[in-house]
């Protein structure tokens, strides 16, 4: 019985050590494994900011594009008032559903900058409704637009940074 003994605590040590490590590395994956997940939304709600920003200023910029650079039967619609409405009610929706996974201050930027498109929208939607020529608040929009540009830049980098894939400058100076 003592060798049985002895045979047991020549084992036992590393029985212990292979149960601790089994233990550790479970909780070290199931970390992992929801790192993996966060990663894999965060970059899946960036693309699809990316994606709605990008069909709604399309379709602000067809809306709010001056007479002259039209083609001739080409001509300002209701409709395209109609279609940047609905672009910007579901881009406002999903920023409201998923801002969480954005830094705060993407948020502020897309906050801001969605208000001020609303508030361009609503004053074009104002004179169509009214029956008045909107050809002036839709120049005034289409002047603003390169303004805008500078900010969805900005908010770009910020969905880069959301995603991790864009480089911070200190890791750009020192080579990292």
């Amino acid at each position: 019985m003592a060798q049985d003994v002895r045979d047991v605590s020549r084992y036992l040590p590393e029985l212990v050590s292979a149960i601790a490590s089994g233990v550790v590395f479970y909780f070290v994956g199931l970390r992992q494994g929801r790192q993996q997940t966060q990663y894999q939304r965060r970059v899946e709600v960036a693309n699809e900011f990316r994606r709605r920003l990008r069909e709604f200023r399309e379709s602000f910029a067809n809306m709010t594009t001056p007479p002259e650079w039209r083609l001739p039967e080409d001509h300002f619609r209701v409709e395209e008032v109609d279609e940047v409405g609905k672009k910007l009610e579901a881009l406002t929706g999903y920023f409201e559903d998923n801002a969480g996974w954005l830094d705060e201050g993407t948020q502020e930027r897309l906050d801001k900058l969605t208000d001020e498109y609303a508030f361009r929208w609503a004053d074009v939607r104002g004179r169509v409704d009214a029956e008045e020529d909107p050809e002036e608040v839709l120049r005034a929009a289409w002047e603003w637009l390169d303004q805008a540009a500078d900010e969805v830049e900005k908010i770009n980098e910020g969905l880069a940074r959301a995603e991790g894939t864009r480089t911070p400058s200190w890791r750009r100076v020192f080579g990292g």
